[in-house]
């Protein structure tokens, strides 16, 4: 693709919701950061926290990729968007993340009923964000943005659904994860979240990483 990747991430809350205490998206912050640092001018990279935003800037600038990280609060939320974003772009790459899954549950049962649940999903990244998803945009520019064949593929780090039915889908290799944080940019430094402090949002450091009981959702 000769022109950058119009990439939109988000971590989306329900913002009807008045009482809840909402952070910053340190997540995707990290995440763009990191494919940033890899890719450059290759990527342009907008992230959400209010899923009224995200969908008016889809609805009036279609992306090429929409990056959506996953909680029980709003994996139906998630499905709306990724609706709109195919409704926009039907060439879009929809991807998801977050502790849905992990090397304890990637297996082709939990993915199909998934991806049954979740229709416009093309991928999720398993475990730690960063290296699956840069590898998701890699292969997507590898393939000239053709979603069709990233889903034929079989990529590190991450589960993609088939192009026939949702019985195909395609499970790679787990990916190592990030020992030294500082191979991260620091989302703050770079300004990638500055946006969100002129909103009622609490910064937040990540000190730790990753969840010692390894919990996981049932779809």
């Amino acid at each position: 693709m000769k022109r950058p990747i119009k990439i939109y991430l988000g971590d989306l809350v329900h913002t009807w919701e008045k009482t809840s205490t909402w952070t910053f998206p340190l997540n995707i912050g990290f995440m763009s950061s990191y494919a940033k640092k890899h890719l450059g001018d290759q990527v342009e990279i907008r992230l959400f926290k209010r899923p009224e935003k995200m969908i008016e800037a889809i609805k009036s600038d279609p992306p090429d990729v929409v990056g959506l990280g996953y909680y029980v609060w709003c994996a139906n939320l998630n499905g709306l968007v990724f609706k709109i974003a195919k409704k926009a772009n039907p060439a879009v790459f929809n991807i998801g993340g977050g502790p849905n899954f992990t090397t304890l549950n990637t297996t082709k049962e939990f993915a199909v009923d998934m991806f049954k649940d979740q229709p416009d999903l093309d991928a999720y990244v398993v475990n730690q964000g960063e290296r699956g998803f840069l590898e998701l945009i890699n292969a997507y520019i590898g393939a000239n943005g053709n979603v069709a064949k990233v889903c034929e593929m079989i990529v590190d780090g991450c589960v993609i659904n088939g192009n026939v039915d949702t019985s195909q889908v395609q499970i790679g290799e787990p990916l190592d994860a990030l020992v030294n944080l500082e191979d991260i940019p620091s989302p703050y430094l770079t300004g990638i979240l500055d946006e969100f402090f002129d909103e009622p949002f609490i910064p937040i450091i990540e000190t730790n990483r990753s969840c010692p009981y390894r919990c996981t959702f049932k779809w």
